[in-house]
């Protein structure tokens, strides 16, 4: 069977960027010590991976017709299973994407003040349980009726019942947006600090370093849209208008590959495209250096006083032979 464009476009697109999202998070958990920020991004990352192989298992095959009888044999258990995912893949990564979104505004805008010191020394790994759990919590209400199935054989539609799919689809838009609203709420404080504080110089600062960061994670943003189109449009198509094979034949099987694809991978190529340190580590163990650049300020001021400290000994060398040169013309000239 021909797979659908969406379908090709979903698969090209993880062939392509999952290797490489596999390599970035090496290149992060290869430091010696890593901040909330890219333990999050970590966290982040397996959500999105999981979301992907989820997808791949649960759905895409689906449309090769290869484990019709697979599928068909174990309905219960597959269709339910691609119902749920969807739901705990998107609550996942929009819980994520909000944690990463709060802790910049914490570090760029609460920076030194008690609150900011209060949030800035919780522990990563609370972090990523309050991501996890949060998610798993959201996910519980479309767990008490599951009775989804396929319409046919070799169709492996997902049928869901009408008052369980409006009460997941409007679950999940009200999740999105609150989601969304709040992760823009966060950036949009942060643009207002930079700007009451445009006079100050962030480019050499562990400030600058932090804000840096934020346009990487600022793109994020474009994955909460996706998912908040996606479902909302799910909920107008299936429960305002009831237009069912609208929605079997057109918007599932063509906007949810590229949404789950789109979405997915957001974050490994803002961050290859902003992340300096990440890009270069990436280079040089693809080149199998054996240096490695560190992913913090600290890092970075050590390598920029080491530079300086060798500005100044060449200086020191410059002018000790100068001097020498002086003594030596005044030596002959007497």
């Amino acid at each position: 069977m021909t797979l659908p464009w969406p379908q090709v476009l979903f698969i090209a697109i993880t062939f392509v960027t999952l290797p490489l999202y596999i390599l970035i998070l090496i290149v992060v958990c290869k430091q010696p010590e890593l901040s909330t920020f890219y333990v999050l991004m970590v966290s982040e990352g397996i959500a999105d991976i999981y979301a992907v192989v989820s997808y791949f298992l649960a759905t895409a095959l689906r449309f090769t017709l290869w484990l019709d009888e697979l599928y068909w044999g174990h309905e219960r258990f597959f269709a339910n299973y691609a119902y749920l995912s969807v739901y705990f893949s998107t609550y996942v990564r929009s819980v994520g994407i909000t944690l990463i979104a709060i802790q910049r505004y914490v570090i760029i805008c609460l920076r030194g003040k008690r609150l900011g010191k209060i949030l800035g020394g919780i522990p990563s790994f609370a972090y990523v349980a309050v991501h996890w759990t949060t998610a798993l919590i959201l996910t519980a209400p479309v767990c008490t009726s599951l009775n989804n199935h396929f319409d046919t054989l070799h169709k492996l539609n997902i049928l869901n019942p009408p008052k369980l799919f409006a009460f997941g689809c409007l679950m999940a838009t009200f999740i999105v947006g609150t989601c969304f609203i709040i992760s823009m709420i966060c950036y949009a404080l942060i643009l207002v600090h930079v700007f009451n504080n445009r006079k100050r110089s962030f480019v050499n600062s562990s400030e600058g370093y932090e804000l840096r960061l934020c346009v990487q994670a600022a793109m994020l943003l474009l994955a909460l849209l996706m998912f908040l189109t996606y479902h909302a449009g799910q909920y107008v198509i299936g429960d305002a208008i009831h237009d069912i094979p609208l929605l079997l034949y057109y918007w599932r099987p063509y906007f949810s590959p590229i949404t789950t694809a789109f979405a997915s991978w957001v974050e490994p190529w803002s961050c290859l495209a902003f992340n300096r340190e990440i890009r270069q580590n990436i280079i040089k163990m693809v080149c199998c250096r054996k240096k490695h650049l560190g992913l913090t300020v600290a890092n970075k001021i050590s390598v920029l006083q080491a530079g300086i400290a060798y500005k100044l000994r060449r200086t020191r060398i410059h002018r000790t032979r100068t001097g020498a040169v002086a003594d030596n013309e005044i030596h002959d000239g007497t």
